[in-house]
């Protein structure tokens, strides 16, 4: 049975070995592990992830640091936002969502 302990390393040995590993698998110079992290999220994003799941993966304090950084990633918002508007002033007097044109019931 193998003694397991924690340990906990810092951000210059994660970087310095990182360094090594960009070397062995032949990145290109000057990428670092801070620029695969913003790649990661901003993949995570870009696809539509949940703000809190990509928050934990990241280990951001709250979902409200991730949206600072990432939030001008995320996918149709502005077309998501015109079809939430749109689908509100299409809607016909009486709320019956009948759009303009269309075939209603016959009084």
């Amino acid at each position: 049975m193998s003694n397991l302990t924690a340990t906990f390393t810092s951000p210059t040995a994660v970087a310095n070995r990182f360094v090594e590993l960009g070397r062995d698998c032949k990145f290109p110079d000057g990428v670092s592990f801070h620029d695969l992290r913003r790649f990661f999220a901003s993949t995570l994003v870009f696809a539509g992830a949940s703000v809190p799941m990509v928050a934990q993966y990241l280990g951001h304090a709250s979902g409200a640091v991730t949206l600072d950084v990432y939030a001008h990633l995320r996918p149709g918002d502005d077309d998501r936002a015109r079809d939430a508007v749109d689908k509100v002033l299409v809607r016909d007097q009486s709320g019956t969502g009948n759009r303009a044109g269309s075939a209603s019931v016959s009084e």
